[in-house]
């Protein structure tokens, strides 16, 4: 398994967490990745639409988690529940497109 923190794991989550608005452990996760990664970066984030969109997103996250080991854990242990809640299924008919139930993500 990859490190929790390193930018390969961390754009996979995002990835993960953005193709599984389908459920609602889809739905939690992506309302959760949006208040983490405003935590982390102490403002609004537009949610990622396209891959280099998420590699930002990406990088906020890396640089923050090495910088704070209370973030670390915390996103340590957000990115095991979003590997374990089975988030990676795929968006259904009628699925929100991403970052849609979180009222806290800007859409571009």
């Amino acid at each position: 398994m990859l490190d929790p923190i390193s930018m390969a794991a961390i754009t996979a989550v995002l990835g993960a967490v953005g193709s599984g608005m389908a459920s609602e452990a889809g739905k939690w996760a992506w309302e959760t990745a949006g208040g983490l990664v405003r935590r982390m970066a102490g403002r609004e984030v537009v949610a990622p639409a396209r891959p280099e969109d998420r590699e930002a997103v990406a990088r906020i996250i890396h640089d923050s988690v090495h910088g704070d080991p209370e973030l670390a854990r915390t996103w340590s242990s957000f990115a095991r529940s979003v590997q374990t809640t089975g988030v990676t299924v795929g968006r259904g008919p009628g699925c929100p497109p991403p970052y849609a139930s979180s009222p806290t993500a800007t859409r571009r």
